[in-house]
């Protein structure tokens, strides 16, 4: 039986969509015997919901730079970000359950924080139990992208990987 590697992106900004291919592309050139399927985890969310978030950033982050600024470091808090790690789970956690079921991965990568908050979530509640890596498409780093469920960490810089520990 081939083994299978899930790799999860949001289409929220380039930076995340782009990691997510890179890394298909490698495991498809490179790994043959390694079944890859890379997915936008929004597709299995609300439909407002799945072009909400990208909308809401590409707006913020192209006309209003300080608002989004505002937020990210607002979004720093742990206890800030429950809000969005509930929508998130609310929104999207049956049918992207169904469909871990059924595609059944071996590994998990996860290229945007809340693909891999979804996947800490299942893992707490012990749904599954996949081994999960998380690559961080920041070049700086925010909270949102520690999760301790998280079994790997891919950082693009030492300040990223400082941040982390």
């Amino acid at each position: 039986m081939k083994k299978r590697v899930l790799i999860l992106y949001a289409p929220i900004g380039m930076g995340h969509p782009m990691a997510a291919s890179a890394l298909t592309e490698f495991f498809r050139l490179r790994h043959k015997d390694i079944e890859v399927e890379n997915i936008n985890f929004l597709q299995f969310t609300h439909p407002v919901f799945k072009k909400f978030l990208p909308f809401l950033y590409n707006t913020l982050s192209s006309k209003t730079p300080s608002l989004y600024n505002w937020a990210y470091n607002y979004y720093r808090k742990d206890t800030r970000q429950k809000i969005l790690y509930n929508l998130a789970q609310y929104f999207t956690q049956s049918r992207f359950l169904f469909f871990i079921e059924k595609f059944s991965p071996h590994f998990i990568v996860s290229t945007h924080p809340l693909a891999l908050h979804l996947i800490s979530m299942t893992k707490k509640k012990h749904i599954i139990d996949i081994p999960s890596a998380n690559v961080c498409t920041d070049f700086g780093f925010h909270s949102l992208w520690f999760n301790r469920d998280t079994n790997f960490y891919f950082v693009a810089n030492n300040a990223v990987k400082e941040g982390l520990k």
